[in-house]
């Protein structure tokens, strides 16, 4: 019976995976301006219901796959394993967008951040 369990909780943990990569790839695929025969097509000429397949969950592309809808998309494929459910509060999504020097301020800040929480955390053990 155990086993059983561990199996749905398996099958649970595919599902929302890919989920989330289906949702991953929609959202992209919009923001690039394509459709799903688009995509499908310069995708090895595969199907727009393979595409719509993956994006709603019921289909879980191969790692090869994967890494090629993303250099369609022009991302890197782990911003498809990113869970964006927070919207546009993800943090990756959000640091991609950043211009350079930005991006060097975002660092400097959290290095500061890391100092002060090492700092209070020395503070509470004593």
């Amino acid at each position: 019976m155990a086993k059983k369990t561990h199996q749905g909780r398996a099958t649970y943990h595919i599902y929302k995976k890919s989920n989330i990569i289906g949702k991953n790839i929609r959202e992209f695929r919009k923001k690039a301006g394509l459709s799903q025969e688009q995509l499908a097509w310069a995708c090895y000429r595969r199907s727009r219901s393979y595409i719509s397949s993956i994006e709603n969950g019921h289909n879980l592309p191969s790692l090869c796959m994967l890494c090629d809808l993303a250099s369609i998309l022009k991302i890197p494929p782990s911003y498809l394993l990113i869970d964006s459910s927070g919207g546009d509060d993800n943090f990756l999504l959000l640091y991609k967008d950043l211009k350079p020097q930005h991006k060097t301020e975002v660092k400097r800040y959290m290095r500061e951040l890391k100092r002060k929480d090492k700092y209070y955390k020395g503070s509470q053990d004593k």
